[in-house]
């Protein structure tokens, strides 16, 4: 671990928490609860469990996923390689972590300033290494946290388990339109990213008058959604109209407080504010994912 003495106390103890978290490959790595969020992608047709459940042999990792509900939808499994490989984006360098290496004792961790882990789209959560499906003479394949892959008998390795399930064709159809790029909590949320899609369209084409009406629109349907309103907001952001910017995303995060996009924003649209009161200079656009 990064030596504590030159932080202080709060930072040594956030460190130590970050530590008890990445503890153990063999113990520990996900959530020990069942997820309650998913992630509904539309390239493969598949929609996957939001964080993983750590420490599960194979059988009972297989016999957990085969079990699991959420949101009404159950028929979960095991992914395949391929499946886990699609989804994997590109390596993330996470400085403090420090996980077990290669031929050191049991629990033993080095400091790694340089923490390298693959992350996966659609935001989903897995601690130092994930079951697949794959089998090679008796043994269960599963992929480690830098993307590299292996195989283990299925009584002597606890490994993460991500579970998966192929989406009907009419929640596939949703999900298409959508295009959330992190968990959601049920089909409804589903339903109303999907109506706020042209607005989301619009405003990366720059049509950010278009991209208000549009978002408006969704709120006569779904009234306290916060996305909308973040929306809103951003567009008059566009237009350098930052009073109703402000506005609007402050009402994004009255309705959700831990909306991450609004916290962002909101400090971009007072600062924008600001700026442009004294330059004009027009503000750059702000990430909308």
């Amino acid at each position: 671990m990064i030596n504590a003495i030159a932080y202080s106390r709060g930072a040594a103890f956030s460190i130590f928490l970050t530590f008890l978290f990445c503890i153990s490959v063999e113990a520990y790595g996900g959530s020990e609860k069942a997820p309650m969020m998913w992630w509904p992608d539309p390239a493969s047709g598949l929609m996957w469990t939001s964080t993983a459940r750590g420490g599960l042999h194979w059988d009972q990792a297989s016999e957990y996923c085969s079990t699991l509900t959420i949101s009404g939808y159950a028929v979960w499994r095991i992914p395949t390689l391929p499946e886990v490989k699609a989804i994997a984006g590109d390596e993330e360098v996470t400085p403090g972590l420090s996980p077990r290496q290669e031929n050191s004792p049991h629990h033993t961790y080095v400091p790694d300033p340089a923490y390298v882990q693959v992350v996966f789209r659609g935001g989903l959560q897995y601690g130092v290494g994930i079951w697949t499906s794959e089998e090679k003479d008796g043994k269960h394949g599963f992929l480690n946290y830098r993307g590299a892959y292996g195989f283990y008998k299925s009584n002597t390795k606890h490994w993460d388990t991500l579970c998966v399930r192929t989406m009907e064709p009419d929640l596939l159809a949703i999900a298409k339109q959508a295009n959330v790029t992190s968990p959601i909590s049920d089909l409804q949320t589903l339903k109303m990213y999907a109506l706020l899609a042209p607005a989301h369209k619009s405003f990366l084409a720059g049509q950010y008058a278009d991209a208000i009406t549009e978002a408006q629109s969704t709120l006569k349907t779904y009234p306290n959604f916060a996305p909308a309103y973040y929306a809103i907001g951003i567009s008059y952001g566009m237009l350098n109209q930052w009073d109703l910017a402000i506005t609007n995303i402050e009402t994004s995060l009255k309705l959700d407080k831990n909306y991450q996009n609004s916290k962002d924003a909101l400090g971009w649209a007072k600062e924008g504010q600001k700026n442009f009161n004294k330059s004009g200079k027009k503000p750059n656009a702000p990430e909308w994912n």
